[in-house]
């Protein structure tokens, strides 16, 4: 009797734009009906995203919100297409997965739309604006959809909008010409205390109120910044308009507070409010003819780039500033004035960029709340975490807790661990040991998995080259040079006969040997 001869091979497909390593296995030569087996760097072969999407990271968070009155904490996560939330904003701890998700049918999915080039009422792209109102409910600016949604409480996961502005129906996402029912790539939102509704229409440059009650498709009563609802000019600037405004508030007196980040200055229009009015307070800018970045020279106490805007309930007034920090203004304000308190910085004159995370440390900041008992929460964007800040508040003191990330330390997209990968180019298999290696090139790293018979979907890695740890993802490892142990960029992977690994360190313009045994 013959013996027959069994052997087995792998193919390993690797898909950059899908964030995917596909397995197949093949017995005596034949791939069965043209499927993979297994994926590393997703749960399973529905999902596509950078660094393992789930409930516990970001992708360039902008903006927070805060429901006091259910103690819940939304968070518009932008680049995942979706509004997360957590339960409880006082049992938080570093790190924590979130309760739920608007936007997306799980924790796992990022698709904008759902992966259709049309938008419905369950879906969102880019939302950069979140508010609650009085009644739990829910409005997100879903930017890329040029429209605002809201979610009706009780809120629920994947639940569809019930109200939709600035488009005629939930199925377009249009932007047409300036109108009083149009939006163009809507940010900041605000709801006042009568539940009039604020928005912050960017490529319209002005800011939006619809009065309170608000039905579906309405057109807004009230617009600053510009002349009237049909026009989008954005002249010189004046006490009068408006350049790209990306966050709006609204104090307990009516009066409004603009974030207009593209001529530099926060403006407060005193009530009443009426459409096309003057601004009668400036910040960050001398007066309101000038736009100058930080006035024309260094950071400092009295200049700004403000992204958002928000008031607490004493009257202050908080700005996140692209200058690395957020600043608080304290009552009476006046024009030209200095802020009276900075985070994210050890004093008024440093904007260091947070490249390497920590307590103290904010890249470019965006979103922005304070709750009732004055803690101040922020949405570190660049860092991909979310910081709160425990009142008291004292200039430049460490966040307390953080969200997006298991600790201070860390700032990579989508919670970076060793199952996740980003545009993955590059993979070779030790025939030898049974090893895989794979270029996460985004993530600055080559990770490996040691043994190819034991794989399952989703396995984490087993080890990593070019950072300290599966958690960490800097270019060089935070420095302007490289070094024997870091990378940048690396695309190509191959290992020798010997087991040496060799790696090209696209980004450094070097080829880098790793002799065996290889270690972490």
């Amino acid at each position: 009797m013959s013996k027959r001869n069994i052997f087995k091979t792998f193919i390993f497909f690797v898909f950059g734009v899908f964030q995917q390593i596909l397995l197949t296995n093949l017995l005596y030569g034949v791939i069965s009906a043209g499927n993979a087996d297994i994926v590393l760097g997703q749960f399973s072969f529905s999902y596509s995203g950078p660094n393992l999407v789930d409930g516990i990271g970001f992708n360039n968070p902008m903006a927070t919100a805060l429901d006091e009155t259910t103690g819940r904490v939304y968070l518009a996560d932008s680049d995942n297409n979706r509004v997360l939330w957590w339960n409880n904003m006082d049992s938080l701890t570093n790190g924590k997965s979130a309760d739920g998700v608007l936007g997306q049918p799980d924790l796992y999915s990022c698709l904008a739309n759902h992966g259709s080039e049309a938008p419905g009422s369950d879906t969102l792209s880019s939302p950069e604006g979140v508010v609650v109102d009085s009644s739990g409910n829910v409005w997100v600016a879903d930017t890329s959809n040029n429209r605002i949604l809201k979610y009706n409480a009780p809120i629920s996961n994947g639940m569809d909008a019930n109200i939709v502005l600035g488009q005629a129906d939930f199925i377009t996402n249009l932007a047409p010409n300036p109108a009083a029912g149009t939006l163009a790539r809507p940010k900041g939102l605000s709801v006042d205390s009568s539940g009039n509704l604020w928005v912050a229409d960017s490529l319209n440059n002005r800011v939006l109120k619809y009065n309170a009650p608000i039905s579906n498709g309405a057109d807004a009563n009230i617009v600053l910044g510009q002349a009237g609802f049909t026009t989008k000019s954005r002249i010189s600037p004046k006490a009068n308009n408006l350049y790209c405004p990306y966050g709006v508030a609204v104090d307990t007196s009516g009066n409004v507070w603009v974030a207009d980040y593209s001529n530099y200055r926060v403006l407060g229009y005193n009530a009443p409010i009426s459409s096309g009015m003057n601004a009668n307070i400036v910040l960050g800018q001398a007066d309101f003819t000038s736009h100058s970045p930080n006035r024309g020279g260094p950071v400092a106490s009295n200049t700004l780039e403000p992204y958002n805007v928000v008031v607490d309930k004493s009257g202050n007034i908080w700005v996140t500033d692209w200058n690395n920090r957020v600043l608080e203004y304290n009552l009476p304000i006046s024009s030209g004035m200095d802020a009276n308190m900075v985070l994210g910085q050890a004093n008024f004159t440093n904007s260091t960029y947070g490249k390497i995370p920590g307590a103290n440390l904010l890249a470019w900041p965006t979103g922005l709340s304070v709750d009732s008992s004055g803690n101040v929460w922020v949405a570190d964007t660049s860092n991909n975490r979310i910081l709160k800040y425990n009142a008291p508040i004292s200039n430049g003191m460490d966040a307390n807790v953080v969200l997006g990330q298991i600790s201070f330390n860390y700032g990579g997209i989508n919670f970076l661990n060793g199952s996740g990968l980003s545009n993955p180019c590059g993979m070779v298999v030790d025939i030898n040991s049974g090893r895989i290696y794979v270029t996460d090139g985004p993530n600055n790293r080559v990770l490996w998995w040691n043994s190819m018979d034991s794989l399952t979907n989703g396995k984490s890695a087993d080890g990593v080259l070019g950072q300290p740890d599966l958690y960490s993802c800097l270019a060089n490892q935070g420095s302007e040079t490289p070094d024997l142990d870091t990378l940048f960029g690396p695309n190509g992977v191959a290992v020798d006969s010997s087991g040496n690994v060799w790696v090209a360190d696209t980004a450094n313009n070097r080829v880098l040997k790793y002799s065996a045994p290889v270690s972490n």
